[in-house]
């Protein structure tokens, strides 16, 4: 197999740097408090307050005259915000805050890339009305190939980020546009406490008005969609923990995009219906883009489904079901009678296909039917979309309990689900526990665990306790051996715990039979500094059982793992140089051109892998698995 070499092929802070905010004002668009939108200018802003005006107690610090008392107008600020840095402090007369970059920090926000290669799968779709979906999404895909690769992201500077990939559908690189940014968005539910980034930081003043605040810092997902009468690529993307929002935005033309005719919806706090504005929360799960299919009209649309999120007013578990097009919402409760007390939050999901829409039969047509979701309360619910309830009373799982100074808690999930098809027919959903995002979270020393459950059409809830329990044998610095063998068939699923303070925050990813799933353990308890380490677990997917020995490492025909660690290796540590949790890892598919036999090896290598990176690896990990198109159940 050739080679795969990494190197850099842009630098999207310097990129910015070169771009001065006239132009960048062109091209960077915001919504206002009464829905509207228009570009990010002092024409189109039309006072101060605005970037002050955050109606949520305490993310907005600043008001319209204390920044004026920094020496700008309206004009100014919007400047400052578009990478103008010849007011900051250092600068002859500075005094606003200095920046060694226009590119605001990222913390949780995943960069998604946009390629004009991508491929959903609708061309398995029949036609349903008058539209042949699979045959025009055959002719979407001939027409995606003029658009460039993009990149999106969310950042701290309270943009969504649109930039230029660099590469074509032919893999031709484009030096001079790679890194360019084509379009920035702020959301509404941002733009009231911009502001505060103006501020100088200086830690010893009385008052001081700058700290580090979140702004577009929550998950980017990126689809292909059938709506406004022909094929489009739409992006759902959240505020994460920089605000009550999720929001979606038309980027089938990125060099072309204005908000007023690109902006398709904006779910948050400020909606005209309350129930909505008042169930939207913090969103920090991945929202998933699906096609759906009414079972009783037959008509076919797409939706952006997504759990509410932590910290709403209400404090419940509410699933979101947003029309793409539209932005009309469906709400689907879970409310658990005799659950944990405290607030609640629905975070990640999963949606896939298990039934025929309009039968009910368990047929696979290629349109989400049942949504998987897991609260804060460690409880993890089945919504049926077909159905018509807005309320669901039964959790599918609920984790392990612990009692502490008299209340009862269990594991709470806001990591990633993932799901593949189990025994039977049925589906093995696969997740973690833990948490890494509310206060005191970085102290908690309980146990926390690995889980796969199968959904084989039960009822009632499945607990902990119905689950095969494997064990983490051996843990040294570098891998970690886990209870190899295999899963009686009485089990309906399996489970890992992970040593005291360790958790799961990640979004996992399975590949050949593979869950990997990366996990976090705090170094320091004091709320103030930062400290951690990194483990990646690769199990079986069916049984739990160590999966990680017989991975190679680097190449194809690299050593395995278990060649240099022993048998039974189930996790591997993560040198990431950092202190963070690591959050995704990386699945590309590769194929020789030629069949490759090792020295001493009397058989060829599989021709096909799968290759896994994750950062903190110094190599990547390779997987073999079956040439050609594989089947899918997850919709993502």
């Amino acid at each position: 197999m050739d080679d795969v070499a990494e190197k850099s092929m842009w630098n999207a802070e310097e990129k910015l740097a070169e771009i001065c905010p006239a132009q960048r004002a062109g091209w960077t668009w915001n919504v206002n408090a009464a829905g509207g939108t228009s570009g990010f200018s002092a024409t189109g802003l039309t006072s101060l307050s605005q970037l002050c005006d955050n109606p949520r107690v305490g993310m907005s610090r600043c008001t319209a005259s204390e920044l004026e008392s920094l020496g700008v107008d309206l004009a100014g600020a919007v400047d400052y915000l578009l990478g103008d840095q010849s007011r900051e402090v250092g600068r002859p007369g500075g005094t606003l805050r200095h920046r060694t970059t226009v590119l605001g920090d990222i913390v949780n926000s995943n960069p998604v890339v946009s390629a004009p290669t991508d491929d959903y799968g609708y061309h398995t779709l029949g036609t349903f009305g008058s539209v042949n979906y699979g045959a025009t999404y055959a002719e979407y895909m001939t027409e995606k190939k003029s658009r460039p690769a993009m990149v999106y992201i969310g950042a701290n500077d309270g943009m969504l980020h649109g930039f230029h990939g660099g590469i074509d559908h032919q893999g031709n690189v484009n030096a001079t546009d790679g890194g360019r940014q084509m379009f920035g968005y702020i959301p509404r539910a941002v733009l009231g406490h911009m502001g505060n980034l103006l501020f100088p930081y200086e830690p010893d003043a009385v008052g001081q008005k700058f700290e580090h605040r979140y702004y577009v810092d929550g998950p980017v997902v990126v689809g292909d969609a059938y709506f406004g009468g022909g094929w489009k690529t739409a992006l759902v993307a959240t505020a994460g923990a920089g605000g009550r929002s999720v929001f979606a935005l038309d980027v089938s033309n990125p060099s072309g995009f204005t908000a007023s005719s690109n902006r398709l919806w904006e779910i948050d706090d400020r909606h005209p219906d309350s129930s909505i504005a008042d169930n939207i929360g913090h969103v920090l799960g991945r929202p998933v883009i699906a096609p759906f299919r009414d079972p009783v009209t037959g008509a076919v649309s797409w939706k952006a489904i997504f759990g509410n999120g932590y910290n709403s007013v209400n404090n419940k578990a509410v699933l979101f079901v947003v029309d793409l097009a539209t932005g009309n919402v469906r709400q689907i409760e879970a409310v658990e009678a005799d659950g944990p007390t405290g607030p609640n939050g629905l975070g990640n999901i999963v949606v896939v296909d298990r039934r025929e829409a309009e039968s009910g039969a368990s047929i696979r047509d290629g349109f989400a039917d049942t949504v998987y979701a897991a609260d804060r309360k460690g409880a993890v619910w089945k919504f049926d979309l077909l159905g018509t309830s807005t309320s669901i009373d039964t959790p599918f799982f609920t984790t392990r309990e612990h009692a502490e100074d008299g209340t009862t808690y269990r594991q709470p999930i806001l990591g990633g689900l993932v799901a593949t098809a189990g025994r039977g027919g049925g589906v093995m959903l696969m997740f973690g526990t833990g948490s890494f995002s509310f206060h005191g979270d970085e102290a908690d020393e309980s146990i926390q665990s690995i889980y796969g459950v199968e959904d084989n059409g039960a009822t009632d809830t499945i607990t902990a306790n119905m689950l095969f329990q494997r064990n983490v044998v051996t843990d040294d610095t570098q891998v970690r051996t886990i209870t190899p063998g295999g899963m009686s068939y009485g089990y309906v699923g399996w489970v890992i715990d992970l040593p005291a303070g360790e958790r799961v925050v990640s979004f996992p990813r399975v590949a050949s039979g593979v869950l990997f799933i990366p996990t976090y353990a705090p170094t320091n308890a004091d709320g103030c500094s930062s400290g951690g380490n990194n483990w990646l677990f690769g199990l079986d997917t069916r049984t739990g059982a160590p999966a990680l020995s017989g991975v190679r490492s680097g190449d194809i025909d690299g050593d395995t793992l278990g060649s240099v660690h022993g048998e039974n290796v189930g996790a591997v540590a993560l040198s990431t140089g950092g202190s963070a949790p690591v959050r995704d890892v990386g699945v590309s598919i590769l194929s020789t051109s030629r069949p490759i036999t090792p020295p001493g090896a009397t058989d060829p290598l599989p021709r096909c892998w799968m290759r896994i990176t994750v950062p903190g690896m110094p190599n990547a990990m390779l997987v073999p698995y079956p040439c050609g198109r594989q089947s899918w159940r997850q919709l993502q």
